[in-house]
């Protein structure tokens, strides 16, 4: 066992040795493996460094270090390793850089055994691989071994720049998890390479600081579009993946979903089309699709031209709504991105007046000439479809603060939707409004669909303390979120209160224990929340419940430091959630808004 990090690397086994067994050391962490060495080791130190080959690196625990694991040479097999959490792989304690990184050849990361599987949480990536002929297989890549709880990488799960690769498999325990991974590119999986191959992976929950994460990412940032022929060329060949048309249960004979598609590509080709489903509702109304469920794969043929029609019964069975995903992967073993809905985005603008006549440019793929739009099922008008990516409409007259889908239809019958792709304005928070933008934002997300006052959002009433258990739950966990039934845990919550079941998982959640009135245990629901109660709650949400922000600086005038809330509130500022309310000050007793409370949440959970 080893607890430092001697001349910058834990352990080090350099030269050309063969054949050694590192097993269950601690690096970087405190003898009972729950916490980071203090002083950490450093930015330029590394928990293990192997060159040589065939090591057998197996159940060591490291975080608090530069880089986890540093491989080169070959045939080196990880396993059963916690990197960048606690020895039980449920606690982030981070890592700075990558998790692993491994740039020989034939190495094995992770195995198909029950146990073999490393939990990586909170590198910078999980995986970098950049050498050939490497197999990951059953890891846990932001996420413990249930699958539950956020340990997310802060970029992507696996960054793959070598080539000959395979992620994943459909084999017996070959699948990696790939969960929670966020940051600039906000990708499960992200390739630079050439031949990696990415298949039967559980891959959900993935996000971006600029908008919805994606499972699997071919080359530089943002999803990529499909091209007649697949003629393109970048990372895994910019493999065009399948467009599914309509997906359901299969009530045929052995039951399982039936799923009916279109693959263009390189023409006389086999291809595999591996299917995916993710839960019916989205965490985020526009979150591009990913692939929870495994649920099989089938082989097609392009015909002379490029074009394979995909009808397929395969299960297991889902949930109704369900929504389907798929890849493509190549003869060489070049996985595709997953499959997406035609319609991606609104560009600026996504909102505007009720009475119409907002230019709008909708962007997408596979728009066909002749194509229309309907935005809340109301025809746009002036619709030019300038390219096969690009649409530009103007809006329709629409009901004041009504919450829209944005649907393109083309002549040749496929179509696609964009889920709450437009924002008719609020009567009481028009365009130039100082909120304007957070609110669309917040509404846009689920979060809200504004307040009793039809049409109107109420931008300048308090918001409440039962009021932001739900703008806090939702946002954090995102619309879908539905909280446990009451148990009637706090005396002035009756669990006749509709908002009972919010109040008690936000205190479940540890972001709260209630108020102080008197004859508790209270929650003091109808009381307005303060801006000062407000910075302890969003830091909960955001870094969970044992979150210690750093000591206060005194860096607000109105904020004697040291006081109850002064180390809150100065962090929130530094994290860049708030600016303040002027002056210098924060006004740290005055009650939240709902204008400001969609300002605060967005900027906290990086709504797109």
């Amino acid at each position: 066992m080893t607890s430092g990090c001697q001349t910058g690397v834990g352990i080090i086994n350099s030269g050309s040795p063969t054949g050694h067994q590192i097993l269950g050391n601690l690096i970087g962490l405190t003898a009972a493996g729950n916490a980071v060495l203090q002083p950490p080791c450093g930015a330029a130190s590394v928990g293990l460094s192997l060159s040589g080959e065939d090591h057998d690196v197996v159940a060591n625990a490291i975080a608090g270090v530069g880089k986890g694991m540093v491989l080169a040479g070959s045939l080196h097999v990880v396993r059963r390793n916690r990197i960048g959490t606690d020895v039980s792989g449920t606690i982030e304690l981070g890592i700075e850089d990558e998790g692993i990184q491994a740039s020989g050849s034939e190495d094995t990361i992770g195995g198909t055994a029950a146990d073999d599987g490393n939990v990586i949480g909170g590198a910078n990536p999980g995986i970098s691989l950049g050498g050939s002929n490497n197999t990951v297989y059953g890891n846990f890549l932001g996420t413990d071994t249930t699958g539950t709880i956020d340990l997310g990488n802060d970029t992507t799960g696996i960054t793959v720049s070598g080539s000959d690769n395979v992620v994943g498999g459909t084999g017996a325990g070959e699948a990696n998890v790939i969960a929670f991974n966020g940051g600039i590119s906000g990708a499960g999986v992200s390739v630079s390479g050439q031949r990696v191959s990415i298949r039967g992976n559980r891959i959900y929950e993935n996000r971006s600081a600029s908008g919805p994460g994606l499972g699997i990412e071919l080359g530089s940032f943002g999803i990529q579009v499909n091209d007649p022929g697949d003629g393109d060329s970048g990372a895994n060949g910019f493999q065009n993946y399948p467009i599914l048309l309509s997906a359901g249960p299969s009530f045929a004979e052995g039951g399982g979903n039936h799923i009916v598609g279109v693959l263009n590509s390189a023409p006389s080709t086999q291809f595999t089309i591996d299917f995916y489903a993710n839960p019916p509702c989205a965490a985020r109304p526009q979150e591009f699709l990913e692939g929870e469920v495994y649920l099989g794969s089938a082989a097609v043929t392009t015909n002379a031209s490029g074009n394979a029609t995909i009808d397929t019964s395969i299960g297991p069975p889902q949930p109704p709504g369900s929504r389907y995903s798929a890849t493509a992967t190549d003869p060489d073993g070049n996985t595709s991105e997953m499959s997406q809905r035609i319609v991606f985005s609104l560009n600026n603008p996504t909102s505007g007046p009720p009475e119409g006549g907002t230019a709008i440019t909708v962007k997408g793929m596979l728009f066909e000439d002749g194509a229309t739009v309907t935005i809340g099922g109301t025809a746009a008008t002036s619709v030019d479809v300038v390219d096969s990516s690009t649409i530009t409409a103007v809006s329709p007259a629409l009901a004041a603060g009504s919450i829209n889908v944005v649907t393109v239809t083309n002549p040749s019958g496929t179509a696609g939707t964009l889920p709450n792709g437009w924002i008719s304005n609020f009567l009481d928070v028009p365009n130039g409004q100082q909120f304007y933008q957070y609110v669309i934002r917040l509404v846009a997300n689920g979060i809200t669909a504004g307040c009793a006052t039809p049409g109107s959002y109420c931008p300048l009433a308090s918001v409440t303390r039962a009021q932001m258990a739900v703008f806090l739950l939702k946002s954090k966990n995102g619309q879908c979120f539905v909280p446990p039934p009451c148990s009637g845990d706090f005396n002035d919550v009756p669990c006749t209160n509709p908002f009972a079941p919010w109040i008690e998982a936000l205190a479940d959640a540890g972001i709260t224990g209630g108020c102080a009135a008197p004859g508790g245990p209270n929650y003091c629901p109808a009381s307005p929340v303060t801006r000062q109660q407000m910075s302890a709650f969003l830091l909960k949400a955001l870094h969970g419940s044992s979150f210690v922000p750093p000591a206060c600086d005194g860096d607000f005038d109105d904020v004697p430091c040291p006081s109850l809330f002064a180390d809150w509130i100065e962090q929130l500022a530094a994290e860049s959630i708030t600016g303040g309310c002027g002056g210098n000050n924060y006004c740290p007793l005055l009650p939240v808004r709902r204008d400001q409370m969609a300002a605060f949440l967005s900027n906290t959970f990086d709504f797109p």
